[in-house]
């Protein structure tokens, strides 16, 4: 995709509202709290297959938060001048702040919840601050709107729709896609005079709310699954005093910390999050269209069956190297998805020995 940098933003939006539909449909047919797993275990009854799609829905989760913990050091460094450079400066940064993460999230839910109350209005401001530049810029003259609508360059990244608009207007996509801070050049090039460490300090926060909530989201993924018996129940073991998973905390933070480390580059880790979640995407699309002919005994919400079939093929093309998706997106993928198929022969090992034990008893 070329300078239309919004135009992405607008496929995506597409793609996830025609998606959304599907959802409500199976949420209210099957009145249990399991998402994308459960529905693919009611079409294919197969313990792997189930096993995978939950293990892609927690990778995900764990790509977008490693993507946030290196955005969150860029920022740090970019808004007070650390100078961290690209390599292990903002790898060490990024690694302690997941472990930070770590430490909320052993610490409670009631402290994680608090956390997510707070953050996101601080990202809301960050946005509207953006949006209020951007648009003073192009109507005072500064901005150049023709630049908006250009085809001429890549570009990873970026906040929100209309903040990609108002960015682009002051500050061409080409130099957007260098680094890791492309809202910071937009700041210092429609508003020169704003304090750029508040600013900084302000996107620090929105990364930390990403990361947060999708940390969450993974470790009380993995920590239900291994109650479901689809995930080793090593995972599900509670602390004794906190009452927290810290056994999936533990193992959720360390494959954040190797996508951190030896994967690094932002775009490739959040290209990863974008190609796995559309897989997840592709088997609820499929299945709402199987599972409708399931008789249920209750009243359920019922999508146009064009919705789904619509969105399963988006998601099928944009899963596709004809997009021109990186390469190295599909490697991380596979590498994560071999880690859960050595975890799926573990709980089936020991799912095995715990029924050979309990027979010969």
């Amino acid at each position: 995709m070329g300078g239309v940098v919004w135009l992405p933003f607008l496929l995506a939006f597409a793609v996830a509202l025609v998606t959304a539909f599907s959802y409500p449909e199976l949420v209210t047919m099957y009145l249990r709290p399991a998402g994308a797993a459960l529905y693919a275990h009611e079409v294919f009854g197969v313990h792997f297959i189930t096993f995978l799609v939950a293990f892609t829905v927690m990778c995900s989760a764990i790509t977008s938060a490693s993507t946030a913990s290196r955005a969150f050091a860029a920022k740090l460094s970019g808004a007070f001048g650390l100078d961290l450079g690209a390599g292990f400066g903002v790898t060490a940064v990024g690694l302690v702040f997941m472990a930070m993460v770590a430490a909320v999230t052993l610490r409670g839910v009631g402290e994680s919840v608090k956390a997510n109350v707070l953050l996101p209005r601080v990202e809301l401001t960050g946005l509207l601050i953006i949006i209020c530049i951007g648009f003073w810029a192009i109507g005072t003259g500064q901005g150049d709107v023709g630049r908006v609508m250009e085809f001429k360059t890549t570009m990873d990244g970026g906040s929100a729709f209309w903040s990609v608009i108002a960015g682009t207007s002051l500050v061409p996509p080409e130099k957007l896609a260098e680094g890791e801070t492309p809202l910071l050049q937009v700041v210092q090039a429609g508003a020169p005079g704003f304090p750029v460490e508040l600013f900084g300090f302000i996107t620090m926060f929105a990364a930390a709310n990403s990361a947060l909530m999708k940390m969450l989201m993974a470790r009380r993924l993995v920590y239900g699954m291994s109650h479901e018996g689809v995930f080793p129940p090593l995972l599900g073991k509670v602390h004794a005093a906190r009452r927290t998973p810290y056994v999936a905390i533990g193992f959720t933070t360390l494959l954040a910390f190797g996508l951190i480390t030896f994967v690094g580059e932002i775009p490739a880790l959040g290209g990863t999050t974008a190609l796995l979640l559309l897989a997840v995407f592709t088997v609820v699309n499929i299945a709402v269209l199987v599972l409708r002919r399931e008789k249920v005994d209750h009243r359920h919400f019922r999508t146009s069956v064009v919705l789904p079939v619509v969105a399963a093929l988006c998601c099928v093309l944009l899963l596709g190297p004809w997009t021109g998706r990186d390469p190295v997106q599909y490697t991380i993928a596979a590498a994560l998805l071999s880690i859960g198929v050595l975890l799926w022969g573990a709980t089936v090992l020991f799912q095995r020995a715990a029924r050979r034990k309990a027979a010969g008893a």
